[in-house]
């Protein structure tokens, strides 16, 4: 039974935030914040493909049937565009200008059908655009998990992903497998961006994995301190964002750790 609970909220918005963090400067040092959003996007069409399947199959259309379908989204966008990135005359960000819209505009349909046919709005539908706080411990133990493997394989291949964030031609040169930690971070982006989905929501999760890098890259110029201070800010705009929108009924989660994550960010502004 889906019981939520504040705590596994609170638990789930920091291993959000620390997840977003750590691989967050990657995302500005490749300038994937493009990438992560069509990412993102491509959660909402996921799930409008399982509403629209819910028609004939229900259990498709099922809170697991949702998560199951916005996941194998994230993931197939990832992989795909890691592909495109490594052919030559593909412009990257047209590709992910295209799944973005199209992403879009496969959600919104599979809500409208789903509406017409069953007169109920589909499960997930406001949540996936702008982040959940009814979160159980279920919810818990999955963002722990992820949070824990995405942590773990970048300490792992810590070498391979700096030299692969600061210079890839010259990563390659020097006998790194860039393709294989170029597949492997876009998986691991899948991943963090189908995970914080939950919390922020597929229109705003991509703040999460630009601003803390940003934040810290303005306030250090040093790797190590902007790495850890990346770490920081994150859980931190997620914790305190969550506590905002608990308190205050018409505000939805996402849009408050956006703004949370984004005061940092100005303030950093200042400093020349």
């Amino acid at each position: 039974m889906y019981d939520p609970s504040p705590i596994a909220a609170l638990l789930v918005a920091v291993c959000v935030g620390v997840a977003c963090g750590a691989l967050s400067p990657v995302v500005v040092a490749r300038r994937w914040a493009f990438a992560a959003e069509g990412i993102a996007h491509s959660a909402f069409g996921g799930a409008g493909v399982a509403w629209i399947l819910a028609i004939m199959l229900p259990a498709a259309g099922s809170a697991l049937g949702v998560e199951i379908a916005v996941v194998a989204a994230c993931l197939t966008t990832a992989l795909a565009m890691a592909l495109l990135s490594r052919r030559r005359g593909v412009s990257v960000d047209v590709a992910v200008g295209v799944v973005l819209s199209l992403a879009l505009a496969v959600g919104f349909i599979g809500q409208g059908v789903y509406f017409s046919a069953t007169r109920m709005q589909p499960v997930g539908f406001y949540a996936l655009l702008v982040g959940r706080s009814d979160l159980a411990w279920i919810d818990a133990l999955v963002a722990g998990a992820v949070t824990v493997g995405v942590v773990g394989v970048l300490v792992l291949i810590r070498r391979g992903v700096l030299a692969f964030a600061v210079d890839p031609e010259l990563a390659r040169s020097s006998g790194l497998p860039e393709r294989a930690v170029h597949f492997l971070l876009m998986l691991l982006l899948a991943a963090v961006v189908a995970l914080g989905v939950r919390l922020a929501g597929s229109l705003l999760v991509t703040a999460l994995l630009v601003l803390p890098a940003a934040t810290a890259g303005r306030l250090t110029r040093k790797l190590g301190p902007a790495l850890w201070l990346s770490v920081l800010l994150a859980p931190a705009a997620t914790l305190i964002g969550h506590l905002a929108a608990a308190q205050v009924d018409w505000l939805p989660p996402g849009p408050a750790v956006v703004i949370t994550a984004t005061l940092p960010f100005g303030v950093s502004l200042l400093k020349r």
